[in-house]
């Protein structure tokens, strides 16, 4: 199956397109024109439309994985979320503004679409098991500037910099998806990561 991966560096979507297989428990490929890259979120944001309307336009492209660090936006909320601020409101959307614009896709043909947001970023989720005060019940208890503080630490404890290169990044990140419990994951970032686990399981492509 082909899946596109928005995210914000082709590092973070390898490392989210290896997630989604665990999920799924079957592999994903990219599809024919690749995935979408945007390197900050105004960028992301801009981007989405395009990404949207061309896996729809792509009859071979099952679906399509949005996937954005929440910095030190508010962490979203199941009932009265802020809306504007709240990056996963914000996804919401964009995607239905823009499935407003698209044309029918032939038949028997679906498009898949979900969304993440790692808290404070992808980081936290693949540090689960060593930053424990990274977890979004936490994170909710502190103002931006903390959990931006929060994210470099993340870097530094799994690069050994702040500023990492793609190539550091994607090996890192790389070297602790296989491993890692997606269920503790979920647990601990049950908004972030568990938008993204629900909107896999029900995709209904695998249906008999």
């Amino acid at each position: 199956m082909k899946v596109a991966v928005l995210a914000e560096s082709s590092a973070d979507a390898r490392a989210i397109r290896r997630l989604c297989s665990r999920v799924l428990n079957r592999e994903i490929s990219p599809p024919d024109g690749g995935d979408f890259e945007a390197t900050s979120w105004p960028g992301i944001s801009k981007v989405v439309a395009a990404a949207l309307v061309r896996s729809w336009d792509t009859p071979t492209t099952n679906g399509l994985v949005i996937q954005v660090d929440g910095n030190g936006s508010p962490i979203h909320r199941i009932k009265d979320c802020p809306g504007d601020p709240c990056r996963i409101c914000k996804f919401r959307r964009l995607i239905q503004v823009s499935l407003q614009k698209v044309k029918t896709r032939p038949r028997n043909t679906r498009l898949e679409i979900v969304v993440g947001v790692a808290y404070p970023a992808i980081e936290s989720w693949l540090n689960v098991d060593r930053q424990p005060d990274s977890s979004e019940q936490r994170l909710a208890e502190l103002d931006g500037s903390h959990m931006v503080a929060i994210k470099r630490r993340l870097k530094v404890e799994m690069y050994g910099t702040e500023s990492p290169t793609l190539e550091e990044m994607s090996r890192g990140m790389m070297a602790r998806v296989e491993g890692i419990d997606l269920r503790r994951i979920e647990m601990r970032h049950p908004i972030g990561f568990g938008e993204l686990r629900s909107g896999l399981n029900g995709w209904t492509m695998f249906d008999p």
